[in-house]
């Protein structure tokens, strides 16, 4: 998961003039000196460890007397003349504490794998004195993963609750991607891995090896019209694909054409009310100042009858990017982040509510449905036998009502879909990568038996295997090794958010953590604690691929994102001389990657943006994509 840190009022950003760093002569002694990230960049950006130190140093803190004073505070003894010192001290921590989130905030946004590496180098994690802690060694990550009743989901669900209705839902109050308390966990669980499981995948191969064939086709359709021989990865597979897999596998539909419905009483009861901001209490506005002094609108958190929105593909992805990066990614509370997601999330459980009722109604006249996770749902519900999928025991029915279904299938779509384009451009760029040999690559002799080095030709030949319905079945399963392979060497996200919630609670050789202490526990560096992490190894033990989570977490949809990212790659590897393009004259690589042929993201470095290939009109393009 790609995180966007950054304390509030403590933002540096290099990519256009909003700098929320304050000026010299503001006296709030809580905003932190954030001076040398602005006025140096570059420098600041060559080393982590450098640039910690000196946000430490332009923020300083008497620890020594801190202590001092916390243990008298603690034991009785503490002086009134001593009580504003301590005050004063701890103001201090916190300005401290801020600055390093502000600068993790700038390596995740713009050097975050040179940042871990330079941490993995040296120690297991990287713990301040003040402010959040990185993991990044391994064995340590999956502890802490692992350890869901000390380092929890927490800071996810906080954000998820306030979408949901728990007063009208028998007080469920979240899903399972954001909990970690067992009582609403392990029965949630089980439900959903009955409905989404591991035999699914044949179920939806041939219908996204479909689309994105189709997909890849109209792109090169256009090219060829426009006189280009040039394919944008991200629209034309990696976008749009996900939603495919929404509207058939998970049940929520996209119209060909934007509509609108009227809401219901039940859904203005629901999502009628407004929603409270970061203090949990007043209303999110709908008017607001960013740090730039600029006034912005903002969308009501509170839906009119009016509000219902039938969305097309294009709406359905911007209402999932807009709810995951309010849940996943505003570690900030940043208001129109959270604004924009509420709403994005209201209007999208009032569809999919109005689905649940759509499908029901279908059941009750007894017509056939289609087989998805919203129509198995309802069947539970309904009782109604489905071969292959057996009903929970002792199912509480009203984890099954339809307010509940709808939550769930929101969670899953927004928790397991909101990646996947990312993780398909990575794949891809991954492969294109090891067409132009980026990969270290040893004698075959050190490698264990049953792994080889993988090559650009053996994966372009598997894809063409699928093509020509030669040894399909061993091609894809093969093609599923390169692209966890793929996304282990260039990972869609760098760290899965935890908090601490065990007061002096330890990792690896750490101090002694505070509860509440924020936990940066990263897979991708994990993912590069093994043999030969540079190279690119066909076969590597599945143990050591962690992009879709680890043990209690592991995304639901870690069946069928494979099948995603191997059928996009059969797709564009079908293109004849498919290679990246050079990029061209006077364009940057600093603060952020812009160049052409290149996968380019946002300037937060949460979403992919635009990701150019090369290809000839050609050979297997004609013969796969022609007329």
């Amino acid at each position: 998961m790609r995180i966007l840190y950054e304390e509030q009022d403590c933002e540096v950003c290099l990519d256009d003039k909003k700098q929320a760093v304050k000026p010299p002569g503001i006296s709030d002694p809580s905003i932190p000196d954030l001076s040398f990230l602005k006025d140096d960049p570059e420098q600041a950006l060559t080393s982590f460890y450098a640039t910690m130190r000196r946000l430490m140093e332009d923020n300083p803190v008497d620890i020594a007397k801190l202590t001092e004073l916390a243990g008298k505070a603690k034991s009785g003894s503490l002086t009134s003349d001593e009580v504003p010192q301590l005050e004063a001290l701890k103001l201090a921590a916190a300005r401290q504490g801020k600055a390093v989130g502000a600068g993790y905030g700038f390596f995740f946004r713009y050097k975050p794998y040179p940042m871990l590496a330079e941490i993995r180098a040296k120690q297991k994690l990287f713990q301040p004195s003040f402010g959040p802690i990185i993991v990044v060694h391994g064995d340590t990550v999956r502890d802490v993963l692992t350890r869901h009743h000390e380092f929890t989901v927490d800071p996810y669900g906080r954000e998820m609750i306030k979408s949901l209705t728990p007063n009208n839902n028998d007080g469920f109050d979240t899903f399972i991607l954001s909990t970690d308390d067992d009582s609403k966990y392990l029965e949630d669980k089980a439900l959903l891995t009955a409905v989404v499981n591991r035999n699914d995948p044949p179920l939806i191969t041939d219908l996204i090896h479909q689309d994105c064939m189709h997909r890849v086709k109209q792109a090169v359709q256009e090219a060829q019209a426009s006189g280009s021989n040039y394919i944008d990865v991200v629209p034309a597979v990696a976008r749009f694909v996900p939603g495919t897999l929404g509207h058939h596998y998970l049940g929520v539909p996209a119209a060909k054409q934007k509509g609108h419905f009227e809401l219901i009483d039940e859904m203005l009861e629901y999502y009628g009310d407004k929603v409270p901001g970061p203090d949990g209490k007043t209303p999110l506005p709908t008017t607001y100042q960013n740090a730039a002094g600029e006034s912005m609108n903002l969308p009501d958190s509170a839906l009119k009858r009016g509000d219902g929105v039938i969305p097309d593909e294009m709406q359905i992805y911007l209402w999932i990017k807009a709810a995951f990066r309010n849940f996943f990614n505003n570690v900030k509370k940043d208001i129109p982040v959270q604004a924009y997601g509420v709403r994005a999330n209201r209007e999208l459980l009032a569809y999919i509510l109005r689905e649940v009722k759509i499908q029901k109604d279908a059941l009750q006249r007894g017509e056939t449905v289609a087989d998805n996770m919203l129509t198995r749902l309802l069947k539970f519900q309904m009782g109604i036998e489905m071969p292959g999928i057996s009903r929970p025991e002792n199912l509480d029915l009203a984890r099954v009502s339809d307010l509940r279904i709808a939550e769930n299938i929101m969670g899953t779509i927004v928790g397991a879909i909101a990646g996947q384009e990312e993780a398909t451009c990575r794949v891809i760029d991954s492969i294109i990568r090891l067409q132009e040999g980026d990969y270290e690559q040893g004698n075959s002799d050190d490698i264990p038996e049953g792994q080889r080095y993988g090559s650009f030709d053996e994966a372009e030949q598997l894809a063409l295997n699928v093509l020509e319905n030669r040894d399909v079945e061993y091609s894809r399963n093969e093609l599923r090794k390169y692209a966890l392979e793929a996304l282990r060497l260039q990972p869609q996200g760098e760290a899965l958010l935890r908090e601490c919630v065990k007061d002096g609670a330890t990792i690896a050789d750490s101090r002694p953590i505070k509860a509440g202490t924020l936990i940066f526990a990263s897979h991708a560096s994990a993912m590069q604690d093994l043999d030969q992490p540079n190279a690119f190894i066909v076969g590597r033990d599945d143990k050591h691929y962690l992009q879709h989570g680890y043990k209690r977490h592991k995304c639901l949809g870690q069946y069928v994102s494979p099948i995603l990212m191997v059928e996009a790659l059969i797709a564009v590897l079908a293109l004849e001389n498919i290679h990246r393009p050079s990029s061209r004259p006077g364009e940057s690589t600093f603060p952020s990657e812009r160049r052409f042929g290149r996968l380019q993201l946002d300037d937060n470095n949460l979403y992919a943006e635009t990701f150019t290939l090369a290809f000839n009109h050609q050979g297997t393009t004609r013969q796969y994509f022609g007329e």
